[in-house]
């Protein structure tokens, strides 16, 4: 059974579709997601920084905002000092 899929018709579900076939609203929205997983201790990787521009002072703020240590260039990039 090949059955077409049915997207939701809820008005709120239409302007969603919409918003994300826009390319800069999904960056934006994928980068927020990201600091919400920093702010729950979450540590991201090298390429998550580079693709949605933080640096390592930005994520340090985040993270200290919630009570949580700053991370050091080491532990983000796994730089072992050899």
């Amino acid at each position: 059974m090949n059955q077409a899929r049915q997207y939701s018709q809820k008005p709120g579900a239409i302007r969603e579709r919409t918003r994300m076939t826009d390319i800069e609203t999904k960056w934006r929205k994928d980068r927020a997601r990201l600091l919400v997983r920093v702010r729950a201790g979450a540590v991201p990787n090298e390429d998550s920084q580079e693709k949605y521009k933080l640096s390592l002072a930005e994520i340090n703020v985040v993270r200290t905002d919630v009570g949580l240590p700053e991370l050091d260039y080491k532990c983000v990039c796994g730089y072992d000092g050899d």
